[in-house]
């Protein structure tokens, strides 16, 4: 990582203010969430110094080291936590919120399928996830290896170690989405504007029982 892309990854991130507000007043003050792929923790820290309860998760133990330097001298409190999205160290009905903006689709998709099930797992009744996924319109895969219907080879320059991305359209994102809901696809309650080339969804974990 060069000194530009560390001066990006380190500057606070880009989770919507209208995200974070919510989110505090949905779990009645301080929200606990899961800013999932971490990184130098920029949208933890931003999280952070909204009074959020936050959990950072990222497999790169070195990484999560420069995290937790940067975070320390801004005097913010996050929990940083090394780990795996496919089999998150969290117990069930854990969090208000997931963050997973720049990972999800830094797998395989049997991999993104596993992850969206933590998410689901840790994620509390009525609890929120706003989730990014790259969809299949992509130029980046016109000229790729194919894994399979929905994997890729791809290269390191893009961010992933295991060399494998993942890319969805609408059907396959509902099949994987399993038994979280889109609530909100066009940004008016997450606040982000729509983009060609990637699915920006807020999600939920219904209550199915308040149904009844």
């Amino acid at each position: 990582m060069n000194r530009d892309e560390f001066l990006y990854w380190s500057t606070y991130g880009s989770v919507s203010t209208k995200l974070i507000k919510r989110w505090n007043l949905n779990a009645g003050g301080s929200a606990r969430v899961l800013d999932l792929g971490t990184g130098l923790g920029r949208n933890a820290r931003k999280m952070a110094r909204y009074g959020m309860d936050v959990y950072a998760l990222d497999i790169d133990t070195d990484v999560l080291k420069k995290a937790n330097e940067i975070t320390n001298k801004e005097a913010l409190n996050v929990n940083f936590v090394s780990g795996d999205m496919r089999q998150m160290p969290f117990d069930n009905d854990f969090f208000d919120a997931v963050y997973a903006e720049n990972v999800l689709s830094l797998t395989s998709f049997a991999g993104l399928k596993q992850t969206l099930g933590e998410i689901y797992r840790t994620l509390k009744k009525n609890g929120e996830a706003f989730l990014v996924i790259a969809d299949k319109s992509s130029p980046t895969i016109q000229n790729a290896q194919m894994i399979d219907e929905n994997t890729v080879l791809i290269s390191q320059q893009y961010g992933t170690n295991t060399g494998v991305a993942t890319f969805v359209d609408d059907q396959t994102l509902k099949t994987c989405l399993g038994k979280l809901e889109i609530i909100d696809k066009y940004g008016a309650i997450h606040g982000y504007f729509p983009e060609t080339y990637r699915h920006m969804i807020l999600t939920k974990k219904l209550d199915k029982t308040a149904r009844k």
